[in-house]
């Protein structure tokens, strides 16, 4: 059998395209080799950065990674670790339980260990839950609670971040007047309130205000000169970038310059135009800080041991406030204030608005004398009160488009038994 030219050519064309198919093969072999490397890197690599988190021991004060492990082998003699070892390994309460008593030495701890971590937020940003001690962002807080396995009724509304923030302070006495007035519960569960409650300074000016005043809608007073000294107190932590900076350890002469700065910061200061925001902040800075001053004085004589040094610097940075503050802040606050009362518009009620108040007024007193004469009532003083009671405002003269005159108002006439 005898091959010509053509087949030759066709052969050879087939062997090209069986050796392109096989090198198309071995490359996309290759490929997928490589992609299989990468996965197999990638996976022991997050192996080796997922590390288990290690919690604080409720009664050694160790950071243990097993806690289970570490209370069977070290804590078999606490009742309470027997109560819990003494459950099923499969059961949902011995799970709970244990997760309970990680909780809570977590949260006797220092450190604060979430139980969701939940990435690019702070630890500032986790409150504790009241029931089980866990750590959860704002947003979980509120579903875990009501589903918490600690929680005796879940129906019963609840302000779990309040709460959780005022178990993360610590235990304020039965009769400290800032939890007999319901202060700590009135506050805002953020950083600022936060950062108030557990600063004593700040709580001791509140304590003092609320001593002082007993009335009810005062502790609003109190709960703003708690959170504007926690805004002054968190903006010099942000200068001095320290961020556990006590409200005590700023008063000092060689932090005046921070406090005045923290002060235009908070209160809105603008160079350019030389205006703040609020003025009114500005200008009651100054005495907030006298108080916070006088309060950390008080402190300062009642220990056993008062430090001279201490109580000099405290003495010469009132002096600082009452000679340069006025220059600093003060006389510009004040401008302002003055500068925003006058372009405040003065509304002047227009005629037909005065009128119609007077119509509803004569309408009244119509239906006021026909339900005496129905009734027949012997009681004439309540007639005549009940009368001049309704003309107290009466206004005479009125035209249409006039501004009211004030001076055209009359007063209600003593009856002779008033007389």
């Amino acid at each position: 059998m005898e091959f010509t030219s053509s087949d030759s050519e066709i052969i050879s064309e087939t062997e090209y395209e069986a050796s392109e198919h096989e090198l198309d093969d071995t490359e996309g072999d290759n490929m997928r080799n490589q992609e299989n490397l990468e996965q197999e890197n990638t996976q022991k690599a997050f192996k080796r950065e997922r590390k288990r988190r290690k919690h604080h021991c409720i009664y050694c004060y160790l950071n243990v990674s097993n806690y289970s492990r570490h209370l069977e082998r070290n804590h078999s003699d606490e009742l309470q670790v027997q109560e819990i070892f003494c459950l099923n390994k499969k059961s949902k309460k011995r799970k709970k339980l244990l997760d309970r008593l990680r909780r809570e030495g977590d949260f006797i701890s220092t450190e604060i260990v979430p139980v969701l971590k939940i990435e690019n937020k702070q630890t500032t940003d986790y409150i504790a839950c009241k029931f089980c001690k866990g750590y959860y962002s704002k947003k979980c807080l509120r579903r875990h609670v009501k589903k918490c396995f600690f929680n005796p009724d879940p129906s019963k509304p609840i302000k779990s971040q309040i709460e959780g923030q005022n178990i993360m302070i610590g235990a304020f006495g039965p009769n400290d007047p800032l939890k007999i007035s319901g202060l700590l519960d009135k506050l805002r569960a953020d950083k600022i309130s936060l950062t108030a409650k557990r600063d004593k300074i700040i709580c001791e000016v509140a304590r003092r205000y609320l001593k002082s005043h007993k009335e009810k809608h005062l502790v609003t007073v109190a709960k703003r000169y708690m959170r504007r000294l926690a805004r002054i107190l968190e903006q010099v932590r942000q200068y001095e970038g320290n961020s556990k900076l006590s409200l005590e350890e700023i008063l000092k002469p060689s932090q005046f310059k921070n406090l005045i700065q923290a002060t235009k910061s908070v209160s809105g200061y603008e160079t350019e135009s030389d205006t703040y925001k609020s003025p009114s902040f500005a200008l009651q800075t100054g005495t907030l800080l006298k108080r916070a001053i006088q309060a950390a004085l008080s402190i300062e004589i009642q220990r056993d041991n008062p430090s001279d040094e201490k109580r000099t610097d405290l003495n010469n940075l009132i002096h600082l406030i009452e000679t340069d503050w006025a220059y600093e802040i003060s006389t510009q606050a004040v401008q302002n204030l003055a500068i925003n009362r006058f372009n405040k518009p003065t509304l002047i009620p227009l005629t037909k608005d005065i009128k119609g108040k007077r119509l509803e007024e004569i309408e009244l007193d119509e239906n006021t004398d026909n339900v005496i004469e129905d009734n027949d009532s012997d009681d004439e003083m309540k007639i005549d009160e009940l009368k001049e009671s309704n003309k107290i405002n009466q206004i005479n003269n009125i035209e249409e488009n006039e501004p009211a005159n004030i001076d055209e108002i009359r007063c209600p006439k003593k009856s002779k038994r008033e007389i």
